[in-house]
């Protein structure tokens, strides 16, 4: 079995059948592909919003998460167009695709971390991060 990665070029490696993730698990590990740039960074905000949105449905604390991406984007101007992106979904207006700029992996992935941080989950991000 072999795992494709896909940046600016391809790279495949090898696989062992306990590598296997879900799609929860393969989320995860394209941000940590990111943050060792391994992967094209343009698919963070998307990769880091279906997180978002999957963690919380299933924990039943959306308005939790609602409340601290929008405390989050009125105290961070820098980062007001990746938080629009994940509060108001990736299609939702053309303002979020080609308001997010360059995206630095690095600083994208700290405001993630702190989106688990602030509403409580800190240790589920670090145990999928690890």
């Amino acid at each position: 079995m072999f795992r494709f990665i896909k940046n600016t070029n391809s790279d495949i490696a090898p696989m062992k059948p306990s590598d296997i993730q879900n799609d929860y698990q393969s989320y995860w590990q394209v941000i940590k592909d990111a943050q060792n740039g391994s992967t094209n960074n343009i698919v963070l905000p998307n990769i880091m919003r279906n997180i978002l949105e999957y963690y919380f449905s299933f924990v039943h604390k959306e308005e939790c998460l609602k409340g601290v991406l929008n405390a989050l984007e009125e105290s961070d101007t820098d980062f007001s167009p990746f938080f629009r992106f994940i509060n108001r979904e990736s299609h939702h207006d053309s303002v979020n695709i080609t308001d997010l700029g360059e995206i630095d992996s690095g600083r994208f992935i700290n405001k993630f971390k702190e989106v688990f941080i602030k509403t409580g989950f800190e240790e589920h991000y670090n145990k999928m991060m690890a």
